[in-house]
């Protein structure tokens, strides 16, 4: 389903609320190249631009995968289509990957959890508890720096052992026979922890129906509980439907010192775009570029003030345009270390 509408109920003349799954869409973005394999088919960036255009009311959108090629922020076109999207009105939130092991940090290389204007969400495991305080990262959890040196997740939500309901006889069932459990199957990942930010996200559309991306990503982060989650690797901690929807009160703005850098799209369109050549002139020369941003906001995650920017992990020189899709960076890829995890596994 790509479009489906949630009625707003309380008030004479309320609309439905527009939540986007952009599933086929996504297979038509394009990763490095040009190209992607997304559901196995290759298809072109300007389709997914396109498709970007078509959906008006869109408020949430809903991105569980990624690219199979590392790289920065200000090259690829996912992450400038998730921009678009972004200054457009519509929250954009990010599965963080699965590619860490052990609980390891294992940097956030792709895209579109790489872009620093989205929400990317890590998955935790809620340890048979219903309390957040002993929830802690799943190990193949995705966190630590981008290369450009911005921390993610920002939050995270459970995505560990998720009963799912998946008719029998389906291709996922046939590729996984060990996670089919009475009523479904038992899943992995980071793709269902970010559904669950995605839900929390639209209750809060409809609360506040003039908010921005910007004030639901604070509101979202702001209300985070805290866990026992290796630091950094939930990002300020676990989402809080009850925490968030209580706090009326105007929200942080995370993307502040991000916005900073918004300029007037050069081809004319409606929304400003990001200039990435002036943020990387700025980063380069002060390490305390970003240190405003989370000022005003208290977290549940004290380190997180300090630690959502690094100069130490990126070097601007590895990813000038000439170099970013070479032959040598085409070698890293992605791998899913929660697609075996059953509920026998630690």
């Amino acid at each position: 389903m790509i479009l489906r509408r949630l009625p707003l109920q309380g008030r004479p003349g309320d609309e439905a609320l527009p939540i986007f799954s952009p599933i086929v869409a996504l297979r038509r973005a394009a990763l490095m190249q040009g190209r992607t394999t997304c559901g196995g088919r290759p298809w072109r960036a300007r389709a997914f631009r396109a498709s970007v255009s078509w959906g008006s009311g869109i408020r949430v959108a809903n991105f569980s995968l990624q690219s199979g090629i590392a790289t920065s922020f200000r090259y690829d076109p996912l992450d400038q289509a998730v921009e678009r999207l972004w200054q457009a009105g519509v929250v954009v939130v990010a599965a963080a990957g699965n590619y860490a092991s052990g609980g390891a940090p294992s940097s956030v290389l792709f895209s579109p959890a790489n872009d620093p204007f989205v929400l990317t969400v890590g998955a935790l495991d809620i340890n048979d508890s219903p309390l957040s305080g002993d929830d802690f990262n799943a190990p193949w959890s995705a966190y630590g720096y981008t290369v450009d040196g911005f921390a993610k997740p920002e939050i995270a939500a459970p995505g560990r052992y998720m009963i799912e309901w998946v008719p029998s006889g389906t291709s996922l069932a046939a590729e996984r026979p060990y996670a089919v459990v009475k009523g479904g199957m038992q899943l992995s990942g980071t793709s269902f922890a970010a559904p669950i930010v995605c839900g929390i996200a639209t209750t809060l559309l409809i609360a506040h129906p003039d908010w921005k991306p910007d004030q639901v990503k604070g509101a979202l982060m702001r209300g985070a509980s805290a866990t026992r989650a290796t630091a950094l690797s939930a990002g300020v901690g676990e989402v809080k439907v009850q925490t968030t929807l209580i706090d009326w009160s105007a929200p942080p703005n995370p993307n502040a010192r991000l916005n900073q850098f918004l300029v007037p799209d050069p081809n004319g369109g409606t929304y400003p775009v990001f200039d990435s050549a002036s943020w990387l002139k700025v980063a380069s020369e002060d390490a305390s570029w970003n240190s405003g941003s989370y000022i005003d906001a208290s977290w549940n995650s004290a380190s997180w003030n300090s630690a959502s920017w690094n100069s130490a992990s990126w070097n601007s020189d590895s990813f000038d345009s000439a170099s970013w899709n070479s032959a040598s960076w085409l070698k890293v890829l992605a791998t899913d270390n929660a697609a075996r995890e059953s509920a026998g596994d630690g």
